[in-house]
């Protein structure tokens, strides 16, 4: 090579890193976006209470560094399902906010369960006692379950808008996965980017995802429900649950039997 060609070259080289850098500083100032601060009104007093923007693994924050040092099972979903039956960018919040819902919706006892994404208690809730509530409770119709969001941290709402965002028909199976394999998705480098491709086996495009984490409404649809709970049921904790819209709260981690005695109080 002569002596021009080095020159062009080693110019070439200085604008590619250039450009790298510019685009790094960019995608770091865009990781702010998880950071959310919910406010609340309260007759005429109004208070804010921020999100952490980290994942927190506990039923509450001061739980979150032990419940870090347990194992876990793993489970992974297979499927090559597509959503082909909406545009991936038409984001109608109102439909994706309607409940998700197992069992006969004509079932006499209701129990709504509120849960964050990265709540450790939640799943171990999930992944060890619902199954059996399932089988016993739910399939007989006994009760109809609704599931509801209650995050947490900025980690737990992407995960739940995610959710959301999925076809209602897999809502419940992507749930099961990610409760499944909560510790190895929120205790990866990048949460986001961990749970996404999960979302991604679940049927959701790289365009739907993208649009559903980026939309406000949703997100703000999501914290209100939290900010709702919290008011109406004085909830603090996850996963809790309301049984007969407020006939019975019960917080922490429940079994069949523990159902089975709520309801016959009921």
């Amino acid at each position: 090579m002569n002596k021009s060609g080095v020159v062009k070259t080693a110019g070439g080289l200085i604008v590619l890193g250039l450009i790298v850098i510019v685009l790094s500083v960019a995608f770091f100032s865009n990781g702010q976006a998880d950071e959310v601060t919910v406010t609340e009104s309260v007759t005429t007093t109004t208070t804010a209470t921020e999100i952490p923007a980290e994942p927190v693994l506990a039923e509450t924050e001061a739980e979150a560094e032990a419940a870090m040092t347990a194992g876990s099972e793993t489970v992974v979903i297979e499927s090559s399902t597509t959503i082909t039956t909406m545009s991936d960018t038409d984001i109608d919040v109102d439909a994706l906010m309607q409940d998700r819902v197992l069992g006969n919706p004509d079932a006499p006892v209701t129990v709504v369960e509120y849960a964050s994404m990265t709540c450790s208690h939640c799943a171990n809730f999930h992944n060890d006692h619902l199954p059996a509530i399932k089988k016993e409770l739910i399939e007989t119709g006994e009760v109809k379950f609704i599931f509801r969001e209650f995050p947490l941290d900025g980690v737990a709402l992407r995960a739940s808008m995610m959710a959301r965002c999925a076809p209602a028909d897999k809502f419940f199976g992507l749930l099961e996965v990610l409760f499944a394999n909560q510790r190895r998705w929120v205790g990866a480098d990048d949460p986001i980017d961990a749970m996404t491709k999960m979302g991604k086996l679940a049927g959701i495009s790289d365009a739907r995802m993208e649009a559903c984490l980026s939309n406000k409404e949703l997100e703000t649809a999501l914290l209100e429900g939290r900010q709702n709970a919290t008011k109406t049921y004085e909830l603090n904790s996850t996963p809790s649950f309301v049984f007969n819209d407020g006939a019975h709260v019960q917080s922490g981690v429940t079994d069949v039997e523990g159902f089975r005695k709520i309801i016959s109080g009921l």
